[in-house]
């Protein structure tokens, strides 16, 4: 979808180049990691609370059973 692979651009000149990785694997965790959408407008308070923090699995942190607890947490609605 991004890449025309290797058969058709073999010096990788004409696909899409991501010069914002950060935001790009951002949009990708959007799409496809449930929970995630909801839960990443309360990372900051999240983050001043230690509800998540640095010294967590890079992993469990995006997982869904953390991500719906921070929504579960910091939802007013």
């Amino acid at each position: 979808m991004l890449d025309l692979g290797f058969l058709h651009d073999r010096n990788n000149k004409i696909g899409c180049q991501v010069s914002y990785f950060r935001e790009f694997v951002d949009f990708s965790k959007r799409l496809t990691i449930s929970y995630y959408e909801e839960a990443r407008q309360y990372f900051e308070e999240a983050l001043e609370d230690e509800e998540i923090c640095g010294d967590e699995n890079e992993i469990y942190i995006f997982s869904e059973e953390k991500l719906k607890s921070i929504v579960q947490r910091y939802d007013r609605y």
